[in-house]
């Protein structure tokens, strides 16, 4: 005879996942057991590359760069604010998108390939949208936060620079929580995120929309 032990996940709401005909394999990430995403994740086995959409004649071309939120990943099919953006600027203005996040970016990963990612696509707006997660903020020693976020800030500053170099219109996208931060780190992220609103570059406030106030994620939002 065989015994099989394991544990029943019988509470919550259920595990589920869009039907879209006529798509190429996904792969789906549920999670872990007991940990129930309010919304699914899933990504193509084979990454298909998505040409931009067309841009109009007198619209602007616009650059994403960032790391793996601002490519969409933890959103089904990586459709995440960029994709989302995407589809209201050309869908109203013919603005064109592009998007050159990355998994993993940092500020300077992302400055080395910034005449690679950013510069040939002759950009009117570059968005900027990094984390103090990849800096490494959540797991470096406490008497080294304060290197990691002067770090950040500068590569920031730097890459908005860079941008305006080009002629271009630099946009932020503000810090965002993680859910390894302690109450500490939060202050630190408040902190950077004060200092990037009194740059006085236009900037997408992702903090007060997600933080719970301790620099971690309101529940709900840390899986979208």
């Amino acid at each position: 005879p065989v015994t099989i032990v394991g544990e029943w996940e019988g509470w919550g709401w259920d595990r589920w996942i869009p039907v879209e005909p006529d798509l190429p394999p996904i792969t789906v990430d549920d999670g872990w057991l007991g940990v129930i995403q309010p919304w699914p994740y899933g990504y193509f086995q084979n990454p298909i590359p998505q040409p931009p959409l067309p841009k109009g004649k007198d619209s602007l071309q616009v650059v994403v760069i960032g790391s793996s939120v601002a490519l969409g990943c933890n959103a089904w099919l990586l459709r995440g604010w960029a994709w989302r953006l995407q589809q209201v600027l050309y869908d109203q203005f013919q603005h064109q998108l592009v998007n050159r996040a990355e998994i993993g970016g940092t500020v300077t990963s992302t400055i080395a390939r910034y005449p690679i990612l950013v510069t040939p696509t002759k950009p009117d707006v570059v968005i900027i949208s990094l984390s103090l997660g990849n800096e490494g903020l959540a797991h470096c020693a406490p008497h080294h936060r304060r290197a990691v976020q002067r770090r950040f800030e500068s590569g920031i500053l730097q890459l908005v620079e860079m941008t305006q170099q080009l002629g271009a219109r630099p946009i932020l996208g503000s810090v965002y929580p993680n859910g390894d931060y302690t109450a500490e780190h939060g202050w630190l992220l408040r902190d950077t995120h004060e200092r990037m609103v009194s740059w006085g570059i236009p900037l997408f406030n992702w903090l007060d929309a997600l933080d719970d106030g301790q620099g971690r994620w309101q529940p709900g939002t840390g899986m979208d």
